[in-house]
């Protein structure tokens, strides 16, 4: 936030938000501590591998206890912006100039750009 407002943007300034991944570290940021979109005027975007992955229950039974708070708090944050997250593909133009890359590894659907 602190660097959004040095740049003189605020959070009703952002349009589009593209999720790589749904670490901590990228999605937590998403909603505010009433669990409500923190962006709100933006539309938010994920890679449908990786959407899938977190917010399926099997998913818990695959990791290592020390890992199962990252499912947790990623499921609850794909749920609470369901109604404005868009899924999307491999080699998909998400916006102009901006495509998908399935990157896998760091996490099952990582995506990046070209």
């Amino acid at each position: 936030m602190s660097a959004l407002g040095a740049a003189g943007v605020s959070v009703d300034d952002i349009g589009h938000v593209i999720f790589s991944h749904a670490h901590p570290d990228h999605l937590w940021g998403a909603l505010d501590g009433l669990d409500e979109p923190l962006f709100a005027n933006a539309s938010h975007h994920i890679g449908r591998i990786e959407r899938d992955y977190w917010i399926k229950p099997e998913t818990l039974q695959c990791l290592t206890d020390d890992r199962k708070s990252f499912a947790n708090g990623a499921s609850r944050r794909i749920r609470a912006l369901a109604d404005r997250l868009e899924a999307f593909d491999d080699a998909i133009e998400i916006f102009p100039g901006i495509i998908s890359r399935l990157t896998p590894g760091h996490t099952p659907g990582h995506m990046s750009s070209k």
